[in-house]
């Protein structure tokens, strides 16, 4: 089969989830067009085919930034509907057999367009589970679902949802199924060793202060960074050390880091699970879905939160943080065949794609 994939492009996790799925799908002699959307297609990212701009956030100070993302996404407004408006013929075409979507909307309203079903494969609507919610979250949770619902164009031609969970958790959705993170191949051939840094993983915004801090107060304490605008930090003490792009690099610091200072993404959390790397997140403020990964992380003894990168959170990191739960470990360890499982063996019947006139059944959730 020719397999249309669209990935948003904004952040990692999405992008190596893709590079997974991928990977997975060319092993059993499918064809992989890789479609992605953002405000850039960033250097880390891998056999994508093609890429548009489409609908993101920035973030300053470690928020969601309002105004520009506001303004980024009225100016391109017109764009998006031309790369509907042309995807929707594609679709309609024979040109794909299916239709893989991660978090992408534009690919979402083409194929409710052209009348095309497709898999969802994502973790945000992990939002839509049971999932642990402190006092004040609750009403956030509630607006993240109708998001996702939006970016999806309301589940309409969703034939299934695999979500990715940090924890095992029971579906909700109609057509739901709940399965492990899928950690990359490059991680899963990684041998944990016990090194004697920091790894910092922020893949957003500049350097905090705390950072510098940190290093200053503790100068046995080296701190190894793979940060995009790292590059504008200036006075840094000599134990923090600026990495580049170096994928490789990237990936011994990580086997060999004694802990993982990071967002609360959700693929590089997973990662560090896998690794059993210690791992400190602080989620991005006013990024819901964020705030309930990091709900999830404390309550399934996954890693520890803080609010903010200061000074204490690295001190924590360094001196502190627990290993992830084994129970945690032993979930994310059977991402694989749980994808492979799914993905591939449990394939929609072929004339789900032709009955277009008779959608799924709508969410219960």
């Amino acid at each position: 089969m020719k397999i249309f994939c669209a990935v948003q492009a904004t952040g990692r996790g999405h992008l190596s989830r893709y590079e997974t799925v991928r990977r997975l799908l060319l092993d059993a002699g499918h064809g992989v067009h890789g479609f992605a959307s953002g405000r850039e297609l960033p250097a880390y990212a891998q056999d994508i085919d093609e890429f548009v701009t489409g609908p993101t956030f920035f973030i300053h100070r470690n928020r969601v930034s309002l105004t520009p993302t506001a303004l980024h996404n009225a100016r391109h407004f017109a764009a998006y509907q031309r790369t509907i408006r042309t995807l929707a013929g594609r679709f309609a075409s024979d040109e794909f057999d299916r239709i893989i979507i991660d978090f992408e909307p534009l690919a979402a309203r083409a194929a409710r367009r052209a009348h095309r079903p497709f898999t969802i494969l994502d973790n945000q609507t992990a939002a839509f589970l049971d999932t642990p919610c402190p006092a004040g979250l609750a009403s956030r949770r509630a607006l993240l679902r109708g998001f996702v619902r939006f970016y999806y164009n309301g589940f309409s031609h969703a034939e299934r949802i695999l979500t990715c969970s940090l924890a095992p958790l029971d579906p909700v959705l109609s057509g739901q199924i709940v399965i492990p993170p899928c950690v990359r191949p490059e991680i899963s051939a990684l041998t944990p060793r016990n090194g004697n840094h920091l790894l910092f993983y922020k893949s957003l915004g500049r350097l905090p202060h705390g950072l510098a801090e940190f290093a200053r107060a503790h100068s046995g304490a080296e701190v190894r960074v793979y940060a995009p605008q790292a590059g504008h930090a200036a006075d840094l003490p000599p134990n923090v050390i600026i990495r580049g792009h170096d994928h490789r690099q990237f990936l011994d610091d990580f086997a060999s880091c004694r802990a993982c200072v990071t967002y609360a993404g959700f693929e590089s959390v997973a990662e560090a699970v896998h690794l059993g790397k210690p791992v400190v997140v602080v989620p991005i403020a006013g990024q819901w879905e964020q705030q309930l990964n990091a709900a999830i992380i404390r309550a399934a003894g996954i890693g520890s939160v803080a609010h903010d990168f200061s000074r204490e959170t690295f001190e924590l990191a360094w001196s502190d943080a627990p290993a992830p739960a084994p129970d945690a470990r032993q979930w994310v360890a059977g991402g694989p065949e749980a994808l492979r499982r799914h993905l591939l063996q449990d394939w929609p019947a072929p004339s789900v794609r032709k009955a277009r006139s008779t959608p799924p059944a709508p969410p219960r959730g």
